[in-house]
């Protein structure tokens, strides 16, 4: 073999190591953006456990009436925390995301309708800003237009709304606040607060306890509070079913999104209560 047919072989090795170095990367870093989230159940010995359990800050979905039986909500490297810490589980499904997608149905044609939303049938977050925009171009006279209180960690818009007749004669009405999805994987509790929004004006002036409200007290909504969140699950699952739970605070300000080390469960870390217990605050 002549020694020019010997380097390009040598060159084409070369490319095809780098090549598959590349793609090796490539899936690992997706395996870290992307994890996969089990639903386990563990059975504790004792009470003591669990306690022991809520401790690791982990997503517990539900604990048995006897706190003998928690379900969990995990990562990878949850799941191989919990077995370095003693606790054996029952792998009920090893990719939670794919069973609900299984279960998610998606409409052949979305609208600005509860239930009819480009995420298996829940809205994304444009959907959900342009149903509140509907509604109050509907209904000015008992809804205020949306405005801005704050921003998200990643310098996004907190939006709300109020509901209310108006105080008359300089009265100051009873104020209640509705807020929606500490957590970007619970869809369904920024639906509550829209389903219930539109309850109230489209039946104002029909039902009496609508009308009642509407006009005694001043309603305010802040329908998604983990906007950041749910923006992550909607790019890395646009047909539905993301499980990331927090914020998408960079904890360790490295420039990255690490689910092993990133984000603050927002519902865990209001200034009331604080440090009440290392496990619900």
């Amino acid at each position: 073999m002549k020694r020019t047919d010997v380097l390009k072989l040598q060159i084409v090795f070369l490319f095809a190591c780098l090549i598959s170095t590349t793609v090796l990367f490539a899936q690992q870093n997706e395996n870290q953006t992307h994890p996969v989230y089990s639903l386990v159940e563990v059975q504790l010995a004792h009470e003591a456990e669990l306690e022991d359990l809520l401790l690791h800050g982990l997503d517990v979905t539900n604990v048995s009436s006897d706190n003998t039986l928690v379900t969990i909500v995990a990562m990878e490297h949850e799941l191989q925390r919990l077995s370095e810490h003693g606790y054996s589980f029952e792998l009920i499904h090893e990719d939670l995301t794919a069973y609900l997608q299984t279960r998610l149905v998606t409409p052949e044609e979305k609208s600005l309708q509860i239930g009819q939303g480009s995420l298996g049938g829940f809205f994304n977050y444009d959907e959900i800003v342009a149903f509140i925009d509907s509604l109050h171009a509907a209904y000015p006279h008992i809804m205020s237009e949306p405005m801005v209180i704050g921003q998200t960690y990643q310098n996004r818009d907190i939006l709300a709304y109020k509901i209310s007749a108006g105080a008359k004669d300089g009265e100051d009405l009873p104020r209640t606040l509705i807020t929606g999805m500490h957590h970007s994987n619970e869809p369904m509790s920024f639906i509550a607060p829209l389903y219930f929004t539109q309850w109230l004006l489209e039946n104002y002036d029909e039902d009496q306890l609508a009308t009642y409200m509407v006009e005694r007290r001043e309603i305010w909504f802040v329908p998604v509070v983990n906007i950041d969140g749910y923006i992550h699950n909607e790019n890395l699952m646009p047909d539905g079913g993301g499980l990331w739970r927090k914020n998408m605070r960079d904890n360790n300000e490295n420039d990255e999104f690490e689910p092993w080390y990133d984000g603050v469960d927002l519902n865990r870390n209001y200034g009331y209560g604080w440090g009440f217990n290392d496990t619900g605050s």
